[in-house]
């Protein structure tokens, strides 16, 4: 949800396993390269720093970027 709210889609693990594989981790694949993949990572450190902080669950509307 946190990464939703500043503009990144950051999958959770066991979407990408079979009977609870991945638990407890999260899929970053990045398939840009350069400014986007920058751009992506600054995002991704922000969606870090509000779930640190207790407020990655809010509804603000996210930016519309997809890494």
């Amino acid at each position: 949800m946190a990464g939703e709210r500043v503009g990144v889609r950051v999958p959770s693990g066991p979407r990408f396993g079979v009977d609870g594989a991945f638990e407890g981790y999260v899929r970053l694949p990045f398939t840009v390269s350069g400014p986007v993949a920058d751009e992506a990572a600054v995002r991704l450190a922000a969606a870090v720093d509000l779930v640190r902080s207790g407020a990655g669950a809010g509804a603000d509307t996210p930016r519309s970027f997809v890494a």
